[in-house]
């Protein structure tokens, strides 16, 4: 049995790992493989025995020593595995065998040479192919080995195939878009070049837990020269790689967009300013790793050219500090990040974020149970805050933010400051700008020391009786009946409000006769601020009521009787509109 050389893959049963080395382990005869397993439980040591080192490992504890039997498989080439899956079985007649074909009769050979037409058609096929999926796969532990086991694919080429700078590959299948290669047997970027080269339009290339050798240098010369030249997408989850390993790669694959390093245990960036790392990366996958340190990832990453969306979820990341002012614009195309499940727990975190994107953060995901500032926070609250105190932002967690949406965070934003007492402009930096655009006046002492009263959770709405729903275009009501205001509690369920509302308006039958109730938020103009803004616009004074009346509301159904008046938004200047089939007859 031939022994396997020192980095060379191999797969037991459903385990995979590296030959890392070969040759006798004292007090013990015979030879030994020094190996390290992709799963480091497997493992029992980091290559020492009996107090000598005999071989290191990428992980600690993931070494161990086994013995060379048939049992080991060092895989097979490429093109043995491609043919073995998308063409089934088919031994090569060798030379001897088609000369002896050759010297039969015509009738002879059509009964006995294998169907050369379907053959033909299979291999056919193969040319067609675009999307190609040859990844390892987990048997389940214990089964028993099978034909499958042998074909996984470790190399480029069997010694018995012809290799002409990658010429055989684009022979058989050089229209193959998309390759799936996870957890392969292969050695290499050295060995996968040699693939990728006769592979001239692969645009995606899929390596989750592969276990390639380091890089030494940034230009390796082992590596096909514009082998990886075609590739957008590059998959690389669970493959132990740093990023120094990345940066090095990024002279190989010059026109990468997308990079996933998902669970590669990086834990920091060490920035590398003499390395063009991707210039044209335009989204990055960091997701599972542990990354902590905000300062570094910010200033190796924000200067790469046209970054878009940034995946940071599952890290260690737990708070942000604002950059210093001698940085300068750092991710100027950066639009979407995404901070799922790391340990952000201040709200100065994510607005030191906004300020570090150059045009301010457009697109968020946020929360998760590693997160304690969202799992610290009413769930309905999350959103308006993070959307009130983050003003450029125009997605959250995959929902778009329309203006309305917007207007009534920001209302809402501003009236829980004006609850708190003693608050600073450094922990609510937008609250001035928010208070100056809608025309809210900042609470005075007695109205804090008040907002624990029965009065302060009372609320003064104006009350429409009409006979159908309002319209979403100004004036809004329709065959209106009569209007009273009322003074409602913010706190109590809107199914206990309907019969003072009801009452209020004349309503005969009570709650029971209304079809629905509909809110209108906004303008908040009062008759002060109306005559005002009229004078400015050279407008009658009179007409400013006018003037007001005809701004356009919000405009939506209230339809959740177990919510309260808070849940709703409804503040002072808004108004509630009862439908009612019966009003006519009030």
């Amino acid at each position: 049995m031939a022994l396997p050389a020192v980095g060379q893959r191999f797969s037991q049963g459903s385990s995979r790992g590296t030959v890392r080395y070969v040759g006798p382990v004292p007090p013990t005869a015979g030879v030994w493989l020094g190996v390290e397993w992709d799963d480091a439980s497997r493992g029992k040591h980091d290559g020492v025995h009996g107090g000598t080192r005999y071989f290191t490992c990428r992980i600690k504890g993931s070494g161990s020593f086994i013995r060379p039997t048939n049992k080991v498989s060092y895989g097979s080439s490429f093109l043995k595995a491609l043919r073995h899956k998308y063409v089934g079985a088919y031994k090569q007649p060798s030379p001897d065998e088609r000369i002896a074909y050759s010297r039969r009769n015509l009738a002879e050979i059509e009964v006995e040479m294998p169907n050369m037409d379907a053959v033909a058609k299979r291999a056919e096929k193969l040319g067609k192919l675009r999307e190609v999926g040859l990844g390892g796969w987990r048997r389940v532990e214990g089964a028993e080995e099978t034909a499958e086991d042998q074909v996984e694919v470790a190399r480029a080429y069997d010694d018995d195939e012809e290799e002409v700078e990658g010429k055989k590959i684009a022979e058989t299948c050089a229209n193959i878009r998309w390759l799936d290669l996870s957890r392969s047997l292969l050695p290499s970027w050295a060995e996968l070049s040699r693939i990728a080269i006769g592979l001239r339009h692969l645009d995606t290339l899929v390596l989750h837990f592969n276990r390639f050798a380091e890089l030494v240098e940034d230009s390796d010369d082992s590596i096909q020269s514009g082998a990886f030249a075609s590739v957008k997408d590059l998959r690389l989850d669970g493959c132990v790689i740093d990023w120094e390993q990345v940066a090095r790669l990024s002279w190989h694959f010059p026109n990468l967009e997308v990079l996933q390093l998902g669970s590669n245990r990086i834990n920091h960036l060490g920035g590398r300013p003499d390395v063009p790392v991707f210039p044209r990366l335009r989204m990055l996958n960091l997701e599972g790793n542990e990354l902590h340190e905000w300062s570094e990832l910010a200033h190796s990453l924000g200067t790469l050219p046209n970054l878009d969306r940034l995946i940071l979820s599952s890290n260690k990341i737990s708070s942000i500090g604002a950059p210093e002012p001698e940085t300068g614009k750092l991710f100027v195309t950066l639009r979407h990040v995404s901070l799922v499940d790391n340990p952000i727990a201040s709200w100065s975190d994510l607005e030191n974020l906004d300020r570090w994107v150059a045009g301010g953060i457009q697109s968020l995901s946020i929360g998760g149970d590693s997160c304690p500032l969202t799992s610290g926070v009413d769930s309905k609250d999350l959103r308006p805050l993070a959307i009130a105190r983050l003003g450029r932002l125009e997605h959250l967690n995959g929902a778009e933010i329309k203006p309305v949406e917007r207007r009534d965070a920001e209302l809402f934003y501003l009236s829980t400051v004006q609850k708190e007492t003693g608050f600073s402009p450094q922990q609510h930096p937008r609250v001035q700008f928010l208070m100056d655009k809608h025309g809210v006046t900042a609470a005075t002492p007695q109205e804090k020391t008040d907002a624990g009263t029965l009065r302060s959770k009372l609320l003064t709405l104006r009350v429409h009786l009409c006979r159908a729903a309002p319209t979403a275009n100004a004036p809004h009501l329709v065959q209106l009946v009569r209007s009273a205001d009322v003074d409602l509690l913010t706190t109590v369920p809107l199914r206990a409000l309907r019969t003072k509302m009801a009452r209020s308006v004349g309503l005969s039958g009570g709650a029971k006769a209304i079809s629905a109730l509909w809110a209108l938020l906004g303008p908040h103009i009062d008759a002060e601020q109306a005559t005002a803004q009229a004078l400015r616009d050279e407008m009658r004074p009179n007409d400013a009521a006018a003037a007001a009346a005809a701004e356009e509301r919000i405009v939506y159904e209230m339809d959740e009787a177990g919510k309260d008046l808070r849940d709703y938004n409804l503040s002072r200047g808004d108004e509630i509109v009862i439908v009612s089939e019966d009003a006519a007859a009030a």
